[in-house]
């Protein structure tokens, strides 16, 4: 695996953004949603409601794209 870039490790301060406006996955537990989870360079977006799911999904591309970096979507 290649080095990750300098540009991954400022995902965790933009990965808020891929939230604005979207209320997450409901959990069991009162007032508490999920947005999303970063564990080391994995990123996992969560919701559920599909059309909040895709929009994150869309501002993640544009994102990426920005920033020179690829989202493997494969599981």
């Amino acid at each position: 695996m290649p080095p990750l870039p300098p540009t991954f490790f400022n995902l965790p301060d933009d990965v808020d953004s891929l939230a604005e406006g979207v209320q997450g996955a409901i959990t069991g537990i009162p007032n508490f949603t999920v947005i999303h989870m970063l564990f080391a360079d994995d990123l996992s977006v969560t919701s559920t409601d599909h059309n909040e799911l895709q929009t994150m999904l869309n501002k993640l591309r544009v994102y990426a794209h920005k920033k020179s970096l690829t989202v493997n979507t494969k599981i």
